[in-house]
């Protein structure tokens, strides 16, 4: 299951949202999947457009997102297909005077105690 977000992808399309960062390299992963059929389910009318920027679940090519009073949206991509954008993107290092490192996909501090997140 992937947790990401709905965004507009212009001309009445709805686009599906996942970001991640390596563990290894200080790079954060953009994936965008269009979705292909959209709908609208619940106890009252709800516009569809009131998802944009909400968190949503992709699971099996099935996406849902909650936009509440009992509201849903959900839609569908193809399983087998691949992201329509996939970029990569670098993370910048934070503003610190203290040494920092990238360890298992975060920015991190030495502090006194010990290394915690910047």
């Amino acid at each position: 299951m992937l947790r990401g977000t709905i965004i507009d992808m212009g001309s009445g399309h709805y686009g599906f949202e996942y970001r991640t960062t390596l563990y290894n390299d200080p790079v954060e992963v953009r994936q965008v999947w269009i979705l292909d059929r959209v709908w609208t389910a619940g106890m009252s009318w709800a516009d569809p457009k009131s998802a944009f920027g909400k968190p949503a679940s992709l699971h099996y090519g099935v996406m849902s997102c909650y936009l509440g009073n009992g509201n849903y949206l959900s839609g569908e991509i193809a399983p087998d297909k691949p992201a329509d954008i996939c970029e990569s993107l670098p993370v910048p290092r934070p503003k610190c005077r203290i040494e920092t490192r990238w360890h298992y996909g975060r920015w991190e501090k030495l502090l006194r105690r010990g290394w915690v997140a910047a």
